[in-house]
This record gives C-alpha cells, structure tokens and sequence, in this order.
C-alpha cells in the first residue's frame, strides 16, 4: 500500500498525546503491507478494513523520512545544547570543590597558626 492510495495523516508532536484512533473513532490495527512497493512495511489501518470501505483511514507506524529528518535535527540541537550544559555544570562543580578545598585548607592553616601561638 502506497502512500498515495489511502488518505495519508503526518504524524505530528500534538497527535502523538492523543490515542490514534480512525475516522470510525476505533483504534485502528497495526497491519504489514504486501505491496511491491512497500514490501513488509507496518501501518496502521482501520479495523473495518475489507468490511467497511468508507474509512480511509491510513498511517506509516514507521516515521516519515521527511518528518523523521526534520525531528532527528531538532532532537541533534537538543542534544548538543545539554551537552554544553553539563560541561558548564561539570566546571561549575570542579570550581566549587576547588574553593572549598582552599576553603579547609584556610581554615586548618588558621586553625594551627591561631592554636600554636595561643599562651594560655
């Protein structure tokens, strides 16, 4: 089954909340196409297929290539940019337990320094 044969619907971030369900509003049956074209590929179709032609209802359960491209670059920019927030969150770390090492280290030194000349 191509594409172009049956009512295509993208998928969409909004529709991926809301159960999928069929212009009966039934939930639609993952089936395997057997076509030349699409050859073994899964989609979802609706469960009065071969009963009830009227609903024309039909989705890839594969993403869209072009759909698919165009989300893997926002998910790649996501990526990147935690990326750079955990280098700046592993420095910001790294400078803390710097400090507080010196910190210690002060106060220890004040500690022996105030302790060993202290006459009483």
């Amino acid at each position: 089954m191509s594409s172009g044969s049956s009512m295509y619907t993208r998928n969409n971030v909004s529709s991926t909340r809301r159960p999928l369900l069929c212009f009966h509003g039934r939930k639609p049956v993952l089936r395997i196409s057997l076509t030349k074209d699409n050859p073994g590929r899964r989609f979802w179709g609706c469960v009065y297929y071969n009963v009830q032609q009227e609903c024309s209802f039909f989705r890839w359960a594969d993403p869209d290539s072009e759909y698919f491209a165009i989300e893997l670059g926002k998910m790649k920019k996501v990526i990147e940019t935690l990326k750079l927030r955990a280098v700046v969150a592993e420095r910001h770390l790294t400078l803390s337990v710097v400090l507080e090492m010196i910190g210690w280290i002060l106060v220890i030194f004040l500690w022996l320094h105030f302790s060993g000349s202290c006459s009483c």
